[in-house]
């Protein structure tokens, strides 16, 4: 007679080896890029089309992937900036075309966390450590 423990650890070892396992995870990876992408904000489809699957891994044999951005404008777009406090007024930023003035604070939208939500993640965001520095990017509404 075969103990609960020896057929769970049976399971297991076939789940770590897994063929189809492997391949449901690399297409959970996917279905997370989509939603994410899906839930970004658009102004030139850079940040979205940051948001990759950025590496395959175990964790005791079983397979995973990471998934993120890899935009220099990630945390930015996350958690929001505040308003403007260095610089002179109003600004022309050339990389949107736009001029800006002191007061153009960036909402947070959130795609990381919203995404985590919608897969039954961590709901809530990390907080930032230090205080966000001025958007100049493609988050501005």
């Amino acid at each position: 007679m075969t103990s609960r423990d020896e057929l769970e650890a049976e399971i297991l070892a076939k789940a770590r080896h897994s063929a189809d396992m492997k391949q449901a995870i690399k297409e959970l990876g996917e279905q997370v890029v989509e939603y994410w992408r899906s839930v970004s904000p658009v102004r030139t489809g850079k940040y979205a089309a940051s948001v990759k699957v950025k590496k395959s891994f175990t964790v005791d044999g079983f397979p995973g992937v990471k998934v993120g951005s890899t935009s220099h404008r990630a945390a930015l777009i996350e958690f929001g900036t505040g308003a403007d406090s260095k610089g002179k007024d109003p600004r022309y930023v050339p990389a949107l075309g736009v001029q800006v003035g002191r007061d153009t604070p960036t909402p947070a939208f959130a795609p990381r966390a919203k995404t985590a939500a919608h897969f039954n993640g961590d709901e809530k965001p990390a907080k930032p450590d230090a205080q966000t520095p001025d958007a100049e990017g493609e988050a501005a509404p």
